[in-house]
């Protein structure tokens, strides 16, 4: 993405970026938002020199097909963009946080089926180039099945950089992950194999990309978020999964179920779990413990397997989650 900027603020917003990569953020779906807003300065306010509040309520007019939660990253854009000129003695209007903030709500991750997985990752299997994403047959068949079987978050996947992936030992180096976590997946021998048939298939249309999962970008760029979601609504479409209870499945929910039948697993082979969810939030790079034990309360045939001593210990860790 050209990061190119021409407004008056220009050296505050490339000053502010480089801050934050300074501080192990890649800020990549957010530069999409400050390219916009330059370029509403340029055009509307050629004159101004700092974040003034008729520039702020100009960019927070809503776009007639903009959802909630794209308004309010759009806004938390600015308004970080603003504090950071505030902080350096730059006067600059910071837009309030109760501007463009969507209301808490929980979502209930869905939990797929193990026939849901299979009639996935067969539709997955049947897709085909075209002439907008050449390498799509090949990317999304082993993305979607990665996603769940190394647990990681889209965008982990997503952008994997082909230095980061070693198909001789099967390892995933994943740098600077959410806070700051670096941390390694080690592959199963299928899921190995499969990498390496693919990454020989790939490097034939992208050589030169430093992604594992090239897109067709002149520079061999790897897809955007929105392009994980849409395979999947295909996939589902495909394979005739269209009447799913509760919350629409998304990209993000291959790794809670990873995470849960990870769990299940343990308890059909009688492993103590208090002794091995530890190793699972690091592999997942989970901050504290109660992020993986939070898994425990999306199934309640889960819950109800735990001993008593432990699954007491556990309710009071993570509130229960309503179904």
């Amino acid at each position: 993405m050209n990061e190119t900027f021409n407004s008056n603020l220009a050296q505050y917003i490339e000053s502010f970026l480089q801050q934050k990569r300074a501080f192990g953020f890649k800020y990549e779906s957010n530069i999409r938002y400050l390219i916009n807003f330059d370029a509403m300065c340029m055009v509307s306010f050629p004159k101004e020199t700092t974040l003034t509040r008729e520039m702020a309520m100009s960019w927070g007019k809503a776009y007639s097909d903009e959802g909630k939660e794209g308004f309010s990253r759009r806004m938390s854009s600015i308004r970080e963009l603003a504090r950071y000129m505030t902080r350096n003695d730059i006067p600059a209007f910071v837009i309030p946080r109760n501007c463009g903030k969507c209301p808490n709500r929980r979502y209930v991750p869905h939990i797929f089926t193990e026939n849901e997985l299979t009639l996935i990752f067969e539709a997955v299997d049947a897709l085909y180039a075209d002439h907008n994403y050449p390498t799509n047959h090949l990317v999304a068949p082993v993305l979607l099945r990665l996603l769940y079987a190394g647990g990681l978050r889209p965008y982990e996947g997503r952008l994997l950089k082909r230095k980061d992936i070693d198909l001789e030992k099967g390892t995933i180096f994943i740098p600077e992950s959410k806070r700051y976590r670096d941390r390694i997946i080690v592959m199963d021998s299928s899921m190995l194999e499969l990498c390496r048939k693919y990454d020989i298939a790939v490097r034939r249309v992208m050589p030169n990309s430093d992604y594992f999962f090239p897109s067709n970008g002149k520079n061999s760029e790897a897809y955007g978020r929105h392009w994980v979601r849409d395979i999947l609504s295909r996939c589902l479409n495909n394979a005739g999964l269209t009447e799913i209870a509760g919350n629409p499945p998304r990209p993000y929910d291959f790794r809670h179920t990873f995470a849960t039948h990870t769990l299940y697993r343990w308890l059909e082979e009688g492993r103590d779990l208090e002794n091995c969810v530890p190793y699972l939030s690091a592999y997942m790079g989970h901050e504290r413990f109660e992020h993986t034990y939070y898994y425990i309360h999306l199934v309640p045939e889960l819950f109800s397997q735990l001993p008593p001593e432990i699954s007491a210990r556990f309710s009071v860790l993570i509130p229960e989650v309503e179904r």
